[in-house]
């Protein structure tokens, strides 16, 4: 590998860890504002209703996970009992792949992080780093 490409994929790893750390700053300043605002969750968003569904998904296919080696080995009443977990299971996936075609128009509508924060993005950014190197000074003087 010559250095010029070397410098190249460099460069380009060093562009998007920085643009991560951005975009990690940006959320963490949300967080904050969100929690100096008081704000908290709506329970009926679209986008909670599929966390909930997944949470359902998850729990039913962990729970009943044994009931297919049973079934295998000639059990009847696992093989019932299996069946009707899968139909729930496929019940919630459908209803999930519904709420997965509405969420990009209700993302659609989500204010930007700026409009939320009632700031501008040089604005969160600047607070973000001058309280780095304010947590950066705390750390210097405590040692």
């Amino acid at each position: 590998m010559n250095r010029g490409n070397f410098l190249e994929i460099k460069n380009k790893f060093l562009a998007r860890r920085f643009k991560l750390l951005e975009q990690a700053l940006v959320i963490e300043e949300q967080l904050r504002r969100a929690a100096y605002l008081n704000m908290s969750e709506d329970p009926s968003h679209p986008s909670m209703a599929l966390n909930t569904r997944f949470s359902e998904v998850e729990c039913l296919a962990e729970s009943h996970q044994h009931l297919s080696k049973e079934s295998m080995s000639g059990n009847k009443p696992a093989n019932a009992v299996l069946h009707k977990v899968l139909k729930q299971l496929e019940e919630l996936l459908s209803d999930m792949k519904a709420d997965v075609t509405r969420l990009p128009a209700t993302i659609a509508r989500i204010p930007p992080v700026a409009v939320r924060l009632q700031m501008s993005e040089r604005n969160i950014l600047s607070r973000l780093a001058s309280r780095g190197t304010e947590t950066q000074t705390q750390q210097v003087a405590q040692q």
